[in-house]
């Protein structure tokens, strides 16, 4: 049986009681022990019922008894002792449900009684995270040994939606595992449909969990599970001929087999002679045979796992191979057009597919494209692609398209040149950035695109050459791609880009040296510590948009309070309520432990 924590009376108010019989215990002297808490009772005896020591004293008898039944006994005498601490910690709870330690050790002693129910009921009352997490696994683990897999299920769903930890994970599958049923299934897809809130191989051994189980449960449910693991896997590059020879032992079937097959192939199955370049290629991989290609979210599917399989021929150094896989990719990925319609909302695998071709048609020019048709005919298909985002005023797919088509730009050195040219794409990339932050009220940085239009404009991309430096420009934007990073928490590169800033002038204005120490002032709460000069926080910034100083203020007052350097946690909250800019994934945590933070306060 797991020994108990040791007596703690925080909260009780100080007790040499409490820690005698503590020191007798742990030198074996139980006797004695147990004639000092007799007398502590016949001192309270005579107290008032409100004195604090009726308290104490039920905590010291609870822990002994504790103690006895970890050290002395056994069977049934050992479960009676349980039973009585368990009530001296549930009376203490009822006069002070804030009491940690009663807690603590309640929880321990309904874990060794087998008490499932009870500590349900003390799940109530929990709501940190990290606690509710712990408990529900110690809950479930006794569920499931008991044979209530439902209930042990849908605590675990719980747990895990309100963090996402292995350990959670794990037991959720166990409980899975042991009662696969189509809800079930069901409750696991849309965990994996949260996928911002949960780590790739989480995602991965989510789905894989469902896929195992395909034998006990309907088609169409392991199906789309199958779907999305598929998509998951090769949207982070992981999936490859190899791996999905690997899931087929999961669940064997002819879906599995055709996709190996088709990864194995040259062109991912396509016909040699239909994969060439140009605007047809978008038009005709569906016509063809087969269970991925029967519509467009199998075929998106398959030319998503046709470019992760790219990846990794283009790292084993097969650049034809990588070259192949692509366009037999792009055969088979849907149109264009299916993203404002069908698959609205979705990631386009052809724009990402195009993009590559592109690069590394450029790259491997001499091998695989000596004449640059290839690059023309890609170029094309990637502006008329735009063209369509345009028609349809999708702003996210427009700023996608610029995006990519800067970065591969950038990555030629190519900067002029206007519409193919980086400078043209970037700007526009990073204008569409802001035109949706207006129309969603949230801010949406771009730091990457500023750095390299500022590096641009320094003459500093790489191959870049016949370049005529405009250092206003390049500076004007490394500020913002510094302020940008800040947004993001990429502190150390801001520093870098700042440095950028004054190697063009190491004479700074006002407004640059308020950024450099805003920079030293995140890098200083980053470290545990604080920088000497924190002016720019206790009052209203004149040299640097309020609105950024803002958010960085709430960063900083926020970062403070959860290291224990006072608490501004109120201010922070205001401060951040009046913004109305909750949208960034790392000041939503912020705002979740403040807010965490001030119930244990209250």
């Amino acid at each position: 049986m797991k020994v108990l924590l040791l007596l703690l009376i925080l909260g009780l108010g100080g007790n040499a009681y409490a820690q005698s019989i503590e020191a007798l215990v742990a030198n074996g002297d139980w006797r004695s022990a147990s004639g000092l808490l007799e007398q502590q009772r016949a001192d309270c005896a005579q107290k008032k019922a409100e004195d604090p020591c009726h308290l104490q004293l039920r905590f010291t008898s609870a822990w002994l008894m504790t103690e006895r039944a970890a050290r002395l006994v056994k069977g049934d005498r050992q479960r009676a002792l349980l039973e009585l601490a368990k009530a001296d910690y549930e009376a203490i709870l009822q006069a002070r449900p804030d009491h940690r330690a009663s807690q603590d050790n309640l929880i321990l002693v309904l874990q060794e009684l087998g008490d499932s129910n009870g500590l349900l009921r003390q799940m109530r009352s929990i709501d940190d995270p990290k606690r509710f997490a712990e408990l529900a696994q110690l809950t479930a683990q006794l569920l499931l040994q008991s044979g209530e897999v439902d209930q042990a299920f849908n605590l675990m769903t719980r747990a895990f939606a309100q963090r996402a930890t292995d350990e959670s994970l794990t037991l959720l599958l166990d409980a899975f595992g042991q009662g696969p049923d189509d809800n079930k299934a069901q409750t696991l897809l849309r965990l994996a449909a949260r996928q911002q809130n949960i780590a790739s191989d989480q995602l991965s051994r989510l789905l894989m969990a469902i896929i195992e189980q395909s034998s006990k449960l309907e088609t169409e449910t392991w199906v789309e599970a199958m779907l999305e693991w598929v998509e998951a896997e090769a949207w982070e590059r992981q999936l490859t001929q190899q791996s999905v020879q690997k899931a087929r032992q999961a669940g064997d079937n002819t879906m599995w087999t055709e996709l190996s097959q088709r990864l194995a192939d040259a062109h991912l199955g396509a016909p040699s002679d239909e994969v060439r370049l140009g605007h047809w290629i978008l038009e005709s991989g569906t016509a063809q045979g087969g269970w991925w290609t029967q519509n467009v979210v199998r075929a998106q599917v398959l030319a998503a796992a046709g470019w992760s399989q790219g990846h990794h021929l283009l790292i084993e150094g097969d650049i034809a191979g990588a070259d192949a896989m692509w366009r037999g990719a792009l055969y088979y990925a849907p149109n264009p057009q299916v993203y404002w319609s069908e698959l609205k909302g979705k990631r386009a695998i052809p724009l990402e597919i195009l993009t590559d071709l592109a690069r590394i048609n450029h790259l491997y020019k001499e091998q695989l494209d000596p004449n640059g048709e290839h690059f023309r005919q890609l170029e094309s298909l990637l502006f008329a692609s735009k063209s369509r985002a345009y028609e349809v005023n999708d702003l996210v797919a427009i700023q996608r398209h610029h995006s990519l088509l800067g970065k591969l730009y950038a990555d030629m050195g190519r900067f002029e040149s206007g519409v193919m040219g980086a400078k043209f794409q970037l700007t526009h990339a990073i204008r569409t950035s802001e035109k949706i932050a207006e129309r969603t009220g949230h801010p949406d940085p771009q730091p990457s695109m500023a750095k390299l239009l500022a590096d641009g404009y320094n003459c500093t991309l790489p191959n870049q050459s016949g370049c005529n430096s405009d250092k206003e420009l390049a500076q004007h934007w490394y500020i913002q791609a510094t302020m940008a990073y800040l947004d993001v928490d990429a502190v150390d590169r801001a520093e870098m880009t700042m440095q950028q800033v004054i190697k063009i002038n190491p004479q700074l204005n006002t407004s640059q040296m308020a950024l450099e120490q805003v920079i030293k002032t995140r890098k200083a709460v980053a470290g545990g510590g604080m920088a000497d000069n924190v002016q720019w926080l206790e009052q209203q910034n004149q040299q640097l948009p309020q609105a950024f100083v803002d958010r960085q203020r709430f960063k900083v007052m926020s970062d403070l309070t959860l290291q224990g350097q006072g608490n501004q946690a109120e201010k922070a909250l205001e401060l951040f309520d009046v913004q109305k800019q909750a949208t960034l994934p790392t000041d939503l945590i912020r705002i979740q432990q403040l807010k965490l933070n001030q119930s244990k306060q209250q």
